[in-house]
């Protein structure tokens, strides 16, 4: 996009460039099967075979029909629960799932990937970085463009990780290095002359820039999909729409408040450094925040991570909230004449 930008410097072409991949994912959602557990939850069993057979390999097919088949008549009376109820129960019950779920969005945010996703030639900009004889704002552009490279690169490779280290793993090891990422460029900021000095120096601009690749290349690694895929797995099934709901808008207020405060402070020549300080204070905070409330999600069943998360306590939750529903569901049925 910023290529094109460059050959033709026009806002049309930057907002056309952008409904290519929406009109890409359109068309690939078509292709996206149903979810085989909502299938076994409406009784919908042979379409929900034929769905598994398509997802997974042969050798596990059966084993993978086995375990939803177990799990679809606990997960279609929890489901009889009303919206209300589901609602009321994450706020009390799974509270600390809730926590954790907008907590690891909130980190996402604050770890501070959409500073550089939206302020990239900006960032390049505050540094006095320029290329060549093009100038500042050409150079911004231009350098954004490995800096996007960077995080796609970083995103690919988490793919190998997330599974194999584990999401509590990656994301308690990427953040230290995000918060060393954001001193280098804060470092690099400090370092720049006063405005309306003559003098003319390299160094604060390449910290800048290559404190960003890092983060980046981190970033990417770490904490891009890692929260997604945390929030997928920390709440009971029959909660986790609503669940998700609330994580995501919790991600999106929280890039609300950082997209808001970040290109007012670099914009301020005494506070361009302290916005990335910032930054690493708050990716510091979300170590914390995960290294206390997040057990490791990776390769187990959703009741052991319940089971992590609540303790002792989830077995009898578990059974108070399907007796509940059962004599709900009970109560309909006996109503209907």
């Amino acid at each position: 996009m910023l290529l094109v930008l460059l050959l033709i410097p026009s806002w049309r072409a930057m907002l056309g460039l952008a409904a290519i991949p929406s009109v890409l994912q359109f068309f690939g959602v078509l292709l996206l099967p149903e979810s085989p557990r909502w299938l076994m939850k409406e009784g919908r069993t042979q379409e929900a075979r034929s769905v598994i057979g398509k997802l997974y390999h042969p050798d596990f097919t059966d084993q993978r029909f086995e375990e939803l088949t177990q799990e679809a008549e606990k997960l279609r009376i929890e489901s009889s629960l009303s919206e209300t109820d589901r609602l009321k129960s994450l706020f009390t019950t799974y509270r600390r799932c809730l926590a954790i779920g907008c907590g690891v969005q909130a980190a996402q945010q604050f770890s501070g990937i959409n500073t550089a996703m939206y302020y990239g030639p900006s960032i390049m900009i505050a540094a006095n970085i320029t290329i060549g004889n093009y100038s500042e704002k050409i150079s911004g552009l231009i350098l954004n463009i490995p800096l996007s490279f960077t995080n796609a690169v970083g995103t690919i490779l988490s793919i190998f990780f997330i599974d194999s280290l584990g999401r509590r793993y990656v994301m308690l090891r990427s953040l230290p290095v995000i918060v060393f990422a954001f001193l280098v460029v804060a470092t690099g900021m400090f370092l720049l002359p006063p405005a309306g000095s003559t003098e003319s120096t390299q160094l604060p601009g390449d910290l800048a820039f290559y404190g960003t690749l890092l983060f980046l290349l981190t970033f990417g690694i770490g904490m891009s999909s890692t929260p997604w895929t945390v929030c997928s797995e920390v709440f009971p099934l029959h909660v986790v729409g609503t669940a998700n709901s609330l994580t995501t808008t919790t991600n999106w207020l929280s890039n609300f408040v950082v997209a808001s405060i970040f290109p007012l402070m670099l914009n301020q020549q005494s506070l361009k450094g302290w916005a990335f300080v910032l930054l690493a204070i708050c990716s510091a905070i979300s170590w914390v925040f995960i290294y206390l409330m997040l057990p490791e999600t990776a390769n187990k069943e959703i009741h052991q991570i319940l089971s992590d998360i609540l303790g002792d306590k989830y077995k009898s939750i578990s059974e108070s909230e399907t007796q509940e529903a059962e004599n709900d569901l009970s109560n309909d049925i006996g109503a209907k004449p």
